[in-house]
């Protein structure tokens, strides 16, 4: 399902639009071998943070259920409480 939004988001033959460009780069170099995995946070993979929160405003979610989590107003202010307060993700 990643290969559709690196490369042909919805029919279009051109990458998912909502995904920001350094992102987007990092993700089709990561993806070009099928032995490759992603993180799901890429700023700091290897560390149990709310970095994933705080990587969704900029567009960096590997899922699209990550963008809707940003996108929904009904979950938007809880991504946006983790991102910006880090110690709620571990209360």
């Amino acid at each position: 399902m990643m290969i559709f939004l690196l490369f042909n988001y919805c029919g279009t033959g051109k990458p998912d639009p909502s995904l920001n460009a350094q992102y987007l780069n990092y993700l089709k170099r990561k993806c070009r071998w099928s032995s490759d995995y992603v993180d799901l946070d890429a700023t700091t993979p290897r560390t149990f943070d709310a970095e994933y929160y705080s990587n969704l405003p900029k567009k960096m979610g590997l899922l699209s259920t990550d963008e809707k989590l940003y996108t929904d107003p009904r979950t938007a202010p809880l991504v946006n409480a983790l991102g910006d307060q880090p110690s709620l993700f571990f209360y």
